[in-house]
C-alpha cells in the first residue's frame, strides 16, 4: 500500500468533521498549496495510505459530481495536478508571455507541469470518519494526522523532523551504557548562555514553545473521530504529569492541570514560571525511559546542560538499582557502586 504524506491549511489547531458547518471531503496538497490556502494559520500534516484512487483532471469548477461518481465507485481518494495554489507569479507571467489563458487550460497535465514545473499534486480525501471513529461505509479511515504547526516556517521544519529524518537512525541503547557524551551526542557540546542567543535561536525557542501549546489544547480536545488526535497518559511523579501526544511530550502540573514545558521539535521547554522545580531534569528521565520523543541537539544553553547532565547521572543511578548494565565510565563519573554480587561491564 502506497504511504503518502500531505498538508492540510487551517484556521483551527484541530480538524473535525461530520457536523453540519464541516466539509464532507478534506483537501489535501503540497505544503506551498497548504500556504496559499491559510498561510498564517495552521499546518496539519497528514499520512495517507489510500486503497482505491482516481486521477482527475482538475479545471477549477465545482467537483461535486466528480466527488460524488467517485464515492459510488467505492473510492477513498481522487488525485489531480493542481493549477492553481502553489503556482508562483513568477511562472505565470513567463507563460503568459507565450500563451493564452485558453491555451494553458487545455494544457494536457504532463505539458502544465513541464511550463510550471512547481505544478504539485493535490489530494481529495472522500471517507470522512463520523463520532465512532469510522467512516459512513463502516471502514477505518485511510489517514491520520501526525503533526499540526502554526505558521510556514515551523511547519518546513517539521516536514524535515518528521517525514525526511524518520527512521535515519537506529534504536539507541540506554543512557547507563553510554557515557553522557555519547548519550547527548557531542564530545565538545557547544554552551550558550541564554543572553546571547541571536534572533534564529530565539525565534526557534518560541516555535518550540509555540507547539507544545498547540499540542496540550489538542489533548483536551475530546474527539474520537479525528485520526491521530490521540494522547496517552504516560505516570505522574512528584507532582508532575507527563503526557505523550502527538509530535510532544507534556508536563502538566499534576494537581492544577496547568502546562508547565515539555519537548517538542527536540527541545527541552520549561516556561519562566515553573522553572526552578527540576522540570527539566524530569522530562530528560522521562523521554529516555518511555522513548516517547527524539532529543537532538546541537548546542545547550547552561541551565539545559546541566540538567541534562543531572538527568543522566539519575538514569545511572536508576539503572544501578534495577540492576541493569551501568558503564564503568559512569560508575565512576558520579561515584556509583555496584552492589558486589554483579559482574562489571568492561566498557
Amino acid at each position: 500500500m502506497k504511504i503518502l504524506y500531505a498538508w492540510h491549511g487551517s484556521k483551527d489547531p484541530v480538524l473535525t468533521y461530520g457536523a453540519k458547518d464541516k466539509p464532507d471531503v478534506l483537501h489535501l496538497g503540497s505544503i506551498e498549496q497548504a500556504a496559499m490556502r491559510c498561510g498564517h494559520g495552521y499546518f496539519h500534516l497528514l499520512e495517507v495510505r489510500p486503497e482505491k484512487m482516481r486521477r482527475i483532471k482538475d479545471k477549477g469548477a465545482d467537483k461535486h459530481a466528480t466527488i460524488t461518481r467517485a464515492r459510488r465507485a467505492g473510492l477513498d481518494m481522487l488525485v489531480y495536478v493542481n493549477r492553481y495554489e502553489g503556482i508562483s507569479t513568477k511562472s505565470l507571467e513567463a507563460a503568459l508571455d507565450q500563451y493564452t489563458n485558453d491555451q494553458i487550460d487545455a494544457f494536457t497535465d504532463a505539458k502544465f507541469r513541464r511550463v510550471f514545473p512547481e505544478a504539485c499534486d493535490s489530494y481529495i480525501l472522500l471517507n470522512m470518519p463520523e463520532q465512532n471513529g469510522r467512516c459512513a461505509d463502516g471502514d477505518q479511515p485511510v489517514f491520520s494526522e501526525i503533526a499540526c504547526y502554526h505558521g510556514l516556517e515551523s511547519a518546513k521544519l517539521g516536514w524535515l523532523e518528521q517525514v525526511q529524518l524518520r527512521g535515519k537512525t537506529g534504536p539507541k541503547p540506554p543512557a547507563a551504557e553510554l557515557s553522557f557524551e555519547k548519550w547527548i551526542g557531542h564530545k565538545s557540546p557547544l554552551i550558550v548562555r541564554e543572553e546571547y542567543h541571536n534572533d534564529q535561536e530565539i525565534k526557534w525557542i518560541e516555535a518550540c514553545e509555540d507547539a507544545l501549546v498547540i499540542a496540550n489544547y489538542r489533548v483536551d480536545f475530546e474527539a474520537p473521530d479525528v485520526p491521530g488526535l490521540v494522547s496517552k497518559e504516560l505516570y505522574v511523579e512528584d507532582g508532575l504529569r507527563f503526557i505523550s501526544a502527538p509530535n510532544a511530550l507534556l508536563v502538566r502540573d499534576a494537581e492544577t492541570e496547568e502546562l508547565l514545558g515539555g519537548i517538542a521539535r527536540g527541545v527541552v521547554t520549561v516556561f519562566p514560571e515553573a522553572r526552578g522545580r527540576g522540570i527539566a531534569r524530569a522530562l530528560h528521565i522521562c523521554a529516555e525511559e518511555t522513548r516517547c520523543i527524539n532529543l537532538k541537539p546541537t548546542y545547550f544553553s547552561q541551565g539545559g546542560y546541566a540538567s541534562r547532565k543531572s538527568a543522566h547521572r539519575a538514569l545511572c543511578a536508576r539503572a544501578l538499582e534495577r540492576g541493569d548494565l551501568v558503564a564503568k565510565v559512569n560508575l565512576e563519573a558520579y561515584t556509583l557502586e555496584r552492589p558486589a554480587t554483579e559482574v562489571e561491564p568492561q566498557f
